[in-house]
């Protein structure tokens, strides 16, 4: 903000802190204090970090759902129920996301990585974790 109202090295000389000149000014701008509207990599990171969090939430929910519903019926609750809410919600967060981007084909390459984290998940969950569990048990 101080660099946005007052300019580059107006009030803070970075001088060659990150490198060169031109280092040092692309590095101010990537802090995450940003004067932009895109993210760079950390704050990419904790949005990441806050949506698997709030699939975790969404597991203890259904978990919590899946315990009150069976005290009452006596039945069990399909997990796939729980995997559709949190489809819904990566779908929800991802479009949600991208609309502070302003690059070509946003869609597209957010339809792309709904079906390379849909896709990575459903290897994992059907080939990569009953291995390593074969080999651990």
């Amino acid at each position: 903000m101080i660099e946005k109202i007052f300019g580059y090295n107006a009030v803070i000389n970075y001088g060659d802190y990150f490198g060169p000149a031109a280092d040092s000014r692309m590095a101010i701008s990537n802090l995450l204090l940003v004067t932009r509207k895109s993210y760079n990599y950390f704050e990419t990171m904790v949005a990441t970090i806050y949506s698997l969090g709030t699939i975790i939430q969404l597991q203890f929910l259904f978990a919590l759902f899946a315990l009150i519903y069976h005290m009452v019926y006596s039945e069990t609750v399909d997990l796939q129920v729980s995997d559709s809410f949190k489809i819904l919600y990566l779908i929800w967060f991802i479009l949600d996301t991208i609309q502070l981007y302003s690059v070509k084909y946003k869609y597209i390459r957010a339809i792309g990585f709904m079906v390379l984290v849909f896709g990575t998940f459903t290897l994992w969950r059907l080939y990569g974790f009953p291995v390593i569990m074969r080999t651990l048990l």
